[in-house]
């Protein structure tokens, strides 16, 4: 079997009750993990030590199916029943252990202060150590040598300032969420308002002046921290002189919607703090991690609280088959238990049972896939949202051009002319199509106004 292949689920199951041990190497600054069934796991030490885990985990799952292809048995879990603890045990540790260790005091050149880098190392895994080329006068000039996740050689600087760009914009989808939640939509619109100005002036980066990539990529970090702060305000998960062992808590119990939109917004930075926090939490929503980072950003955390709303009204087995993208929209198909595939059952049209908490759970989603074709896939965006040809996914002008200037498009803006408009309201044609939607049992749903919210967008933006 090859690294490249993925692993079958079955594997991936029995490497998910492994007991995985998970060090930080203070000289190499960075992690390693070793799987105890498997033996030592000759892994790179990097520092985003989320996805070490979990390209360790999928490439324990790649033995497991080897093994089963030779007609031998995979080895047994040492600790049945415990692997996942004694894991989740090691990583906080491991954590612990590097958090204490990172000499966030240290001095270099760096157009942020101490806090600032702290925030941005806790939060997106980013560390500005040697990233820039700075001049004694404090001016930045450039990128420098060292990649942001510590290692010699540089990343492209395009995708820097494009990473930086996608967590400010997710930070301020959160804000202005939260500010609503609040009752708060003057602030909201405000920040709704920054956002907009934020995708103006990434249209309007030289994308071939590296020293304006890099003023925009700091602009796009200090605003980022900025927001984070807002974001947090009032959380106990960033009180002073909180355990490592009392944040976990907090994320592994019912987190607030703010850390779960954060978590799902960031899961490309923070995976196992959203794994954890589900796997808590909402056991039956693992699979909700495989949503694009753009709908995960702009509805992750209330996609599943309205989910969690019908489950709680007595659906009991309800179990997640499949999380998809197909035609540009998010399709999630679902076995209500009893046999009841909630009307997702098949290709050729659904077989739907529009009575019962099947069907309502079936509604809701079908409301979630018609505001998924109109949510950028990329970034989250409601507004200059279209949809690609051939492969049809609803992208954003912004991350459009992005694209095709990195595929080296002769001609992007022909591109994005071509590709074609979506729906203008949304909201009229779910509300008339999805008539369960209208159940009162949805009543308090979060669908509602996310619908409601993208069509102020769609028309004011």
């Amino acid at each position: 079997m090859t690294e490249q292949q993925n692993p079958s689920p079955e594997a991936m199951r029995i490497a998910g009750e492994y007991t995985y041990a998970v060090r930080w190497d203070e000289r190499r600054l960075g992690y390693t993990v070793t799987c105890d069934e498997v033996g030592t796991w000759n892994k790179p030490c990097i520092s985003n030590v989320e996805d070490l885990l979990e390209a360790t985990r999928r490439a324990v799952a790649r033995v497991v199916d080897d093994r089963v292809a030779r007609g031998m048995e995979p080895p047994k879990p040492l600790h049945p029943g415990k692997g996942r603890e004694l894991t989740e045990r090691s990583l906080r540790a491991a954590l612990e252990r590097s958090l204490d260790g990172i000499p966030f005091e240290r001095s270099v050149r760096s157009p942020f202060t101490d806090d600032e880098r702290r925030i941005l190392e806790t939060r997106l895994r980013w560390d500005d150590a040697g990233m820039f080329d700075m001049s004694d006068d404090g001016n930045v000039r450039g990128f420098g040598g060292i990649a942001s996740d510590g290692r010699a050689g540089r990343r492209e600087p395009r995708r820097l300032v494009y990473s930086s760009y996608q967590a400010l914009v997710a930070v301020l989808i959160d804000v202005a969420a939260k500010q609503r939640d609040l009752g708060d939509c003057g602030s909201a619109a405000d920040t709704d308002r920054v956002r907009f100005a934020v995708d103006d002036e990434f249209l309007g980066i030289d994308m071939a002046d590296e020293r304006a990539m890099a003023d925009a990529t700091i602009d796009h970090l200090h605003r980022y921290v900025a927001y984070s702060r807002i974001l947090y305000e009032d959380e106990p998960y960033v009180r002073p002189g909180l355990s490592g062992e009392e944040r976990w808590r907090i994320i592994t119990g019912k987190a607030s919607m703010s850390i779960m939109r954060d978590l799902f917004a960031m899961q490309w930075r923070s995976h196992v703090k959203l794994m954890r926090a589900l796997h808590h939490g909402w056991p039956w929503a693992d699979p909700l991690m495989g949503l694009p980072v753009g709908w995960a950003t702009r509805f992750g955390a209330e996609l599943l609280g309205d989910m969690q709303r019908v489950v709680d009204l007595g659906l009991d087995g309800f179990a997640i088959e499949q999380v998809e993208e197909r035609l540009g929209g998010l399709r999630i198909y679902f076995d209500a238990g009893g046999g009841d595939d909630g009307g997702r059952g098949s290709d050729d049209g659904f077989d739907v049972r529009r009575t019962g908490l099947a069907g309502l759970m079936t509604a809701l989603l079908d409301a979630y896939e018609n505001l998924s074709l109109v949510t950028c896939i990329d970034c989250g965006s409601w507004h200059d949202v279209r949809l690609t040809r051939g492969w049809i996914r609803p992208i954003c002008r912004r991350c459009a051009l992005f694209d095709a200037v990195g595929r080296h498009h002769p001609d992007p803006e022909r591109e994005w002319d071509a590709m074609t408009p979506v729906a203008d309201d949304v909201t009229a044609w779910t509300r008339e199509h999805v008539r369960s939607l209208d159940d009162p049992r949805l009543s308090q749903a979060h669908i509602h106004r996310l619908l409601e919210d993208r069509g102020v967008e769609h028309f004011v933006a």
